[in-house]
């Protein structure tokens, strides 16, 4: 642990997960003034991860603190990422591609980062790149002014959009704001799939009861999906990541974060959609159908069905995740930018180069 204090605040360092848990009630009251804030950002999540993945990297979180009020909290961790330059020294948020958008925990994101990127600068550097990933556009310019008044120059990286639906005005306008096509196709979608036999929804949303029956279903029906022999590591059913999502599910439950979605054909489970859930936003997490039933367009059925329910329960967003894939066209009502705001060490000759072939010769 280290401190540091600066005008009106003081920034203190901590690199235990013990040494923050000291601070979980506090966190939580924080959470509920953080802007756009995901179950990413919670104490509980952070723990349940650093559990799994946290002995290669070093957390560096940074609590800020107004007199003896905690006013903020950094999440911070320092990889070492190896490429064809050397070894690289990365300090920047502990979200790991997990979810869309992460940022400081409390009420004045600026504030927050001032203080602690002021420290941050001042402080002995480890570390070439300081890197906040997934910084939302609305968030950007008290990023970038954060970065100006520590003295720190940057780069902006634009990620893939983000597709969202916004459900503030209720299911019947959404609904109706869909083309006709669009709606025709998922009745028919209903049809087809009920052709298999017998179809039942199941929902499981904002309940503390983590239900591990309709969570084994939703990794059988992965396992046996495209998911199945994915390679990528993030999947419900991988190895490297099942243990730390079934943690992850038990943690949320208790804190009424799931959403979890199950289509059965003749009681046999075809489809399903995993989502985590926070102050009304949904986060899409997986999704997928078993590959018998693939002709139906069940992905169809799905998703209207998730929908409709977030609807019902008053739910105002779904974050359906990165990237520009078919299927979002049809169901978002907007898109969101967001940025990696990058700082490269000026007398780091790997930061330096990085930076040439980022931002340069890309």
């Amino acid at each position: 642990m280290s401190t540091s204090t600066l005008p009106d605040t003081k920034v203190v360092e901590l690199n235990t997960i013990g040494e923050l848990l000291r601070y979980q009630r506090e966190w939580e009251t924080l959470l509920g003034e953080t802007p756009e804030a995901t179950l990413f950002q919670t104490l509980a999540w952070l723990a349940v991860y650093w559990k799994h993945f946290g002995q290669t990297p070093c957390l560096r979180t940074l609590l800020v603190f107004e007199g003896s009020r905690l006013a903020g909290a950094i999440p911070l961790a320092e990889r070492t990422v190896r490429n064809r330059l050397g070894t690289v020294r990365v300090l920047g948020y502990p979200l790991d591609n997990w979810g869309t958008r992460y940022g400081p925990i409390g009420a004045s994101v600026s504030k927050i980062l001032h203080a602690g990127l002021r420290w941050l600068s001042e402080t002995e550097r480890t570390w070439d790149v300081l890197e906040l990933g997934w910084t939302s556009e609305s968030q950007l310019p008290q990023v970038e002014t954060a970065f100006g008044n520590a003295g720190l120059p940057t780069h902006q990286t634009k990620t893939a959009p983000v597709s969202e639906i916004d459900l503030s005005s209720g299911w019947d306008s959404y609904w109706s704001s869909r083309t006709s096509k669009h709606r025709n196709n998922v009745r028919r979608a209903e049809k087809k799939l009920a052709q298999h036999g017998t179809i039942t929804v199941h929902h499981h949303c904002g309940e503390t009861d983590a239900r591990w029956d309709m969570y084994e279903m939703c990794e059988q029906v992965a396992s046996k999906s495209w998911q199945g022999g994915s390679s990528t590591g993030n999947t419900l059913s991988h190895n490297s990541v099942r243990d730390f999502l079934r943690d992850t599910h038990e943690m949320a439950s208790a804190r009424r974060g799931v959403s979890m979605h199950v289509i059965l054909v003749d009681q046999q489970p075809a489809a399903f959609a995993y989502n985590y859930v926070l102050n009304g936003s949904v986060y899409a997490l997986r999704m997928g159908y078993a590959p018998q039933f693939a002709a139906a367009g069940p992905g169809l059925h799905l998703i209207h069905e998730v929908v409709r329910e977030a609807a019902r329960l008053g739910y105002e967003r779904i974050d359906l995740g990165e990237g520009d894939a078919r299927y979002k066209h049809n169901w978002r009502t907007g898109e969101v930018q967001t940025y990696h705001v990058s700082h490269y060490r000026r007398h780091s000759l790997l930061a330096q180069t990085l930076r040439l072939r980022r931002h340069w010769f890309a």
